[in-house]
This record gives C-alpha cells, sequence and structure tokens, in this order.
C-alpha cells in the first residue's frame, strides 16, 4: 500500500505542475510537493519506524489532494489572469520606489522593538540560557503579553520586507553595492536574534517560505530564458539548505538531543505518520467546526460573552496527546501532531477532507491570482506571508486554527511597514513581458 501512496503522491504533482504552467509557487503545485515530500521522509525510515500504511489513510489523503484541485480550479474561473500579461512583469507597470530614508528609521524601529521584546523574555526567564526560557513558555505557558508581542511582529515584517528588497537588489542588478546590503540586512540579524529569544523554529520556518516565495516570484521578474530557470532552482536548493541547518542550529540551542535527519523526519514526516496510525482507529465524535474553528471561536466568544451570548460547549481539545512509539529495532518515537487533517476529520469525518481542502484551494488560487493582477510586488508579498499553512499540511493545521487577533495584527503591520518604505510610485518600461511565480 505504501507504493501504491507514492504513485499517486507522484502523479499529482506532476499534473499540479503541468496544470500551472510550471509555477513553483502555486498553491495546488506547493500543496502536493509539502506532502509528497513529508511522506518521503516517512518512507526512509520505513524499517526504523516500522512503517504500515493504511488504505484509508490512501483513501483520504487522495480526496484532500482531488478537491484541493478543484478548489483551485474553480478559482482560476472565478478571479481570471490573462495569461499573455502578467501584471508582476515589467512593461507600462508601475512599481514602488523603497524610501531611504523610511527604510533607515524602520532599522532604528527594529532595535528597539527587538530590544524591548528580548528585554522581556530574559528578565522573566531569569537568564539568557534558551533552555530555561524555551520550558517557561512551554511548562508554565509564559506569554511576555500584548505590548511585547506586537514588539515582536513588528520585528518580523521589517525583516519580512528587509529581504525582499535584499532579494530584489540582488537579482535586478549585476553590481551591487555592499554597503547599502549590510544596511538592508541588519532587520534580518535583529530577527534571527529575536527568533533564538523567543525559541519558536516555526517563526523561522515561515520567513523562509516567504523568502523562498519572493525569491521565486522576483527571479521570475528579471530572468525569462530556461537556462536562467535552472539557476533559480540552485538558488532555491541553496535557501532550502540555509533554512535546514538553521532549523537544526536552533533545536541545538534549546538542547535538544535528535542528531539532523532525526530532526527533519520527526518534525517533517511524523505528523503525516500519526494521522495515518490515528485514522485507523478514529471513530467518532464528530465536532462540526469545532476543532478546526476551536481558536476562532473562543475568540469571538470572548468579544461575545458580555453581550450574553454563548457558544455550546466547545469539547474538540486544541492540543493532541502524544504518541509514544517503540519500533521493533528499538527506536524511541514521540510526537503530538497529525497534520493538519486529523482536525478536518474530527469536525466532519471523511467530508472533511473534501470541505477544508476545497476551501484551501479555492482561498489560496484566489490569492495568487489577485498577486498576478496588481501592478506592484504588495500582492505577491501578502501572498508569500500567507502561504505557509500550505506547507505546513503534513505537519500542523496553521491556517483556519490560526484566525485569533494575532493574525489580524500580522497582517496590519506588514501593510503598515510596506507603505512606509515604498511610499513612491514609479514608471518602469520595458520591451519585455515577464512572467511572474
Amino acid at each position: 500500500m505504501h507504493i501504491v501512496m507514492l504513485l499517486i503522491l507522484i502523479a499529482f504533482l506532476i499534473i499540479a505542475y503541468f496544470t500551472n504552467k510550471r509555477k513553483v509557487i502555486a498553491p495546488f503545485f506547493l500543496a502536493c510537493l509539502s506532502i509528497t515530500a513529508s511522506y518521503c521522509l516517512i518512507l526512509l525510515n520505513f524499517e526504523k519506524w516500522d512503517v504500515a500504511i493504511s488504505g484509508k489513510f490512501v483513501l483520504y489523503i487522495t480526496t484532500a489532494l482531488a478537491f484541493f484541485g478543484i478548489g483551485s480550479v474553480l478559482a482560476k474561473s472565478a478571479v481570471k489572469v490573462n495569461s499573455s500579461v502578467s501584471t508582476t512583469a515589467v512593461g507600462k507597470n508601475k512599481t514602488r520606489k523603497a524610501s531611504d530614508k523610511a527604510a533607515l528609521l524602520c532599522i532604528l524601529v527594529s532595535v528597539v522593538t527587538t530590544g524591548l521584546y528580548v528585554f522581556r523574555m530574559i528578565s522573566a526567564a531569569g537568564s539568557f540560557a534558551l533552555r530555561k526560557i524555551y520550558l517557561m513558555i512551554v511548562n508554565e505557558g509564559f506569554s511576555p503579553g500584548f505590548f511585547f508581542n506586537q514588539m515582536m511582529e513588528i520585528t518580523i515584517f521589517i525583516a519580512y520586507i528587509s529581504i525582499y528588497r535584499i532579494i530584489d537588489e540582488l537579482l535586478s542588478k549585476k553590481r551591487h553595492k555592499f554597503k547599502k546590503l549590510f544596511v538592508m540586512a541588519i532587520p534580518v540579524l535583529l530577527f534571527l536574534f529575536l527568533v533564538v529569544v523567543s525559541t519558536d523554529r516555526n517563526i523561522l520556518i515561515r520567513f523562509f517560505i516567504f523568502s523562498l516565495c519572493m525569491y521565486v516570484v522576483l527571479f521570475m521578474k528579471y530572468n525569462k530564458t530556461k537556462k536562467a530557470k535552472r539557476k533559480m532552482y540552485l538558488g532555491i536548493a541553496l535557501i532550502g539548505v540555509v533554512a535546514i541547518s538553521a532549523f537544526y542550529l536552533f533545536g541545538k540551542a534549546k538542547n535538544y538531543t535528535s542528531a539532523l535527519w532525526d530532526s527533519l523526519s520527526i518534525y517533517g514526516g511524523s505528523g503525516l505518520y500519526n494521522f495515518n496510525l490515528w485514522i485507523q482507529e478514529f471513530n467518532g465524535p464528530i465536532y462540526y467546526g469545532q476543532s478546526t474553528f476551536s481558536t476562532f471561536l473562543s475568540e469571538a466568544e470572548m468579544f461575545l460573552s458580555p453581550l450574553g451570548i454563548q457558544f455550546p460547549e466547545n469539547v474538540a481539545s486544541r492540543f493532541d496527546d502524544f504518541i509514544y512509539f517503540t519500533s521493533s529495532t528499538g527506536y524511541h518515537y514521540s510526537s503530538n501532531i497529525y497534520s493538519s487533517f486529523r482536525p478536518y476529520v474530527e469536525d466532519f469525518g471523511y467530508f472533511g477532507m473534501i470541505i477544508y481542502p476545497l476551501l484551501y484551494g479555492f482561498v489560496f488560487q484566489a490569492i495568487y491570482n489577485y498577486a498576478h493582477k496588481r501592478k506592484d510586488d504588495f500582492g505577491w508579498i501578502l501572498y508569500a506571508m500567507l502561504l505557509y499553512p500550505i506547507i505546513f499540511f503534513p505537519i500542523l493545521e496553521q491556517g483556519i486554527r490560526r484566525w485569533h487577533l494575532g493574525f489580524f495584527y500580522e497582517l496590519f503591520w506588514v501593510i503598515v511597514v510596506y507603505f512606509s518604505v515604498f511610499n513612491k510610485k514609479r514608471k518602469i518600461y520595458s520591451r519585455k513581458i515577464l512572467s511572474g511565480g
């Protein structure tokens, strides 16, 4: 059965690649790619984990990908893009020019916000020891509070806009002013320092997802030939190596003892495999939206309860139990992630694998099409920023379950930072019409 699943995933990957005209950041292709990559990690640990793939798992994953693709097709019909003229092209297009003064001000703001957040975390832990900070967050449920969380968000999105500017500078010009690149990199370095202190590797992963997406968009904006596209894949590989190395080193900073391969396997593959184990035993109850929408419902109830409006008691847990497993080879394994698909099944059973992937396929394809239609790169920045729930499909539900106030603060700050730095429009003319994404 494990070979059948692999062949199905490869077939989906090929279909998604060619139906999206070889665009490697199209949402359907990325959904297929993330699940295929995760499944390959499972197969590469076949003996170590005593892997046994069930027919039910094959059915559910196939259904999810099929309906994600259907959602994408529906969105293409609803939000059409003229394939002959890409609006990320530079041909009678308006693009925004960065204000050097505003960019410098953002660096100064980043210094302040990073300093405030780091001081709060270290003072709360009473030590700079990252393991102590991590245990304070995990065991005691520590939160630095609203104000300091906003300091973190400002630092993050200044880094997002800074890495966008760095990539654009590197790809658009043959000669580079290294002093200028270093100044632009300061917010990114501050961001990395903040991530280390926060001990949250997910923030780092989302940053690399954003960077990869923007690299592809901007590369295709300035390059058209097939030979140049091969260089793009080398760049993707390089960024991937840097991301994996940073992911591992950040884990070591928290005193994780797993080797690199085990860290990648557990983080990237255990969620999907745990879902395979869990789905074989699942027989209800059904929560009708309470599992996937648990965060949104709790936030909404907080505002509506003073008005006397109460929701039915939410019996779905947002935190899943650990699976503890010892294989026949003596390998010890523990994980509490079940991919994004577990809450979908908890909500509507098998039909959850139709409803939610269909919704995701439609929404992300619509955002992707919107990015094509814009006259500047802000649409692509927004798409790259929102993209991570698709990459996280095999790991954890990071889309609907993140519908809380923090999500809207993220949108607010990226808009504020972008339009503060890029506050003027200029026209760029070119004879070439370049394809985006």
